[in-house]
C-alpha cells in the first residue's frame, strides 16, 4: 500500500507597520482645537487609522483625545483646560501593525 499526499504550501506575506507619525501641531481657536501630524504611510497599502492622546506634564496619565481617526487631522470642539505639552499619536494599519510617535507639539494660539 503506497500513500502519496500532495501538500500545498503558501507563503503568507508578513505585515509591515505604518511609518511613525511626526510633526505634531495643536492649533487652539476660539471654539475648537485642531490636532494635526504628518500622515503615516503603509507599504502594504493597508488603511491607516490613528489614536491621539496628550500629556499635560511628564508625570501625568495620557488623556485620550480621539480614537480611530481616519485622516491626519482631528478637530475637537472642546478647548483643553491645559494645552498638551506632549502628544502621542499611534498609527494602526488594521492588520496588527502599529507605530507610535511621541513629540512636544508646535502650539499655535
Amino acid at each position: 500500500l503506497v500513500f502519496m499526499a500532495m501538500l500545498s504550501c503558501t507563503k503568507e506575506k508578513l505585515n509591515s507597520a505604518p511609518t511613525t507619525p511626526s510633526n505634531f501641531r495643536v492649533i487652539i481657536g476660539g471654539t475648537s482645537t485642531k490636532y494635526s501630524w504628518s500622515a503615516s504611510t503603509d507599504v502594504d497599502g493597508n488603511t491607516i487609522t490613528y489614536d491621539v492622546s496628550g500629556l499635560d506634564d511628564v508625570n501625568s496619565t495620557p488623556l485620550v483625545i480621539a480614537t480611530n481617526v481616519t485622516t491626519n487631522t482631528f478637530i475637537s470642539t472642546l478647548i483643553p483646560l491645559n494645552t498638551p505639552k506632549t502628544m502621542i499619536v499611534t498609527a494602526k494599519d488594521g492588520k496588527g501593525g502599529t507605530t507610535t510617535g511621541v513629540e512636544n507639539p508646535t502650539i499655535i494660539m
